[in-house]
């Protein structure tokens, strides 16, 4: 009979990005620079939900995301880390998402949505 693994998840560090990580049933969840406070504040909130969650990934599902929600978070990202030409781009296509998909659920959002606009 297989023995059960109880022990809890060790925080290990991808040397590539310098990145500290959780592997749980080879699904990997970053949680930060290598050895800073955040990323073993978001361990230890990890293993809270590990914990609580019977051993398993805790679920992070979207929830009730809407396109509009998204494209802010994402522009909110873009601004410090990509130069004026490509911001201006992705602003544009953000505007061209929020016009036609803003309310829409995540869940019911895919390439078919944008797909059927660009054939009229």
């Amino acid at each position: 009979m297989p023995r059960l693994n109880t022990r809890p998840p060790k925080m290990s560090l991808v040397k590539s990005t310098g990145e500290a990580v959780v592997y749980v049933n080879r699904k990997r969840k970053y949680l930060g620079p290598w050895g800073s406070e955040i990323a073993r504040q978001r361990y230890n909130q990890f293993l809270e939900a590990w914990a609580a969650s019977n051993g398993q990934l805790p679920d992070e599902s979207p929830g009730n995301m809407t396109v509009s929600q998204v494209v802010a978070a994402y522009l909110d990202w873009a601004k410090p880390h990509l130069d004026r030409t490509h911001l201006f781009h992705s602003k544009t296509v953000a505007a061209f998402l929020l016009e036609l998909h803003g309310h829409t659920p995540i869940e019911k959002f895919g390439p078919k949505c944008v797909r059927t606009k660009f054939a009229e």
